[in-house]
């Protein structure tokens, strides 16, 4: 969900084996999606509606089973849709194949000063191979 019903709306994901816990400052420790460049979303939708990164232009992640990975999504001026949650590495959500837990909002700057315990308001696309 994006607050904002702006056009060409730049959007930076980075990823990175493993948690996000400890990392949350480290930039060397994320990679940027996307061959370094943001993701540019033709439309915001507004509150209450998902707003995807276009699927053509997401770059396939691998997972293997058990394993974690970290995701940091960044928008500028914070116009992201966030919610209070729960304590870091909380499960919000899982089935047979994922498990989404609580994360980490940044005040400000990308790896600059954060709060814990936040809720990502969105949705993941994800096939299992088999």
């Amino acid at each position: 969900h994006l607050q904002v019903i702006n056009t060409d709306i730049p959007v930076a994901v980075w990823t990175r084996s493993g948690s996000h816990i400890g990392f949350e400052q480290i930039p060397g420790a994320w990679q940027q999606q996307n061959r370094g460049s943001p993701f540019i979303i033709p439309q915001g939708l507004g509150a209450g509606s998902l707003t995807p990164i276009p699927e053509k232009d997401f770059e396939p992640l691998t997972i293997s089973p058990g394993a974690r990975m970290g995701f940091y999504v960044a928008l500028r001026r914070n116009k992201g849709m966030l919610m209070r949650g729960q304590r870091d590495d909380t499960v919000l959500v899982e089935d047979d194949h994922v498990v989404i837990e609580a994360g980490t909002s940044f005040n400000s700057d990308r790896f600059g000063d954060f709060v814990t315990g936040k809720m990502w308001n969105g949705a993941v696309r994800y096939i299992v191979s088999p």
